[in-house]
């Protein structure tokens, strides 16, 4: 994604703010809940990261329809980023 780079996982969590800001500067509070809620699955073991990719990409599904495009690229990018870290695994 244009303007995006992750090269450690602060990277991730820094462009995971900005998909945040951007959904509490929409009144989008209740897509903040969840996705805060689906960061808590995130343990540091790779089961917890699969967690939350599960729990993201869900709710990414079920709220797409009220997503601006900046919005669902920042969530694309930052799935298919977990997704392929994951997979080298």
């Amino acid at each position: 994604m244009k303007g995006y780079k992750v090269e450690k996982w602060k990277d991730f969590w820094n462009i995971f703010d900005v998909l945040i800001e951007l959904l509490n500067s929409n009144n989008q509070t209740d897509i903040v809940s969840d996705l805060k809620n689906a960061q808590k699955c995130v343990n540091g073991l790779t089961d917890g990261w699969y967690d939350f990719l599960t729990a993201f990409e869900k709710i990414i599904i079920i709220y797409k329809l009220k997503l601006t495009a900046e919005q669902m690229n920042i969530s694309n990018f930052l799935i298919e980023t977990l997704n392929k870290v994951l997979t080298r695994r």
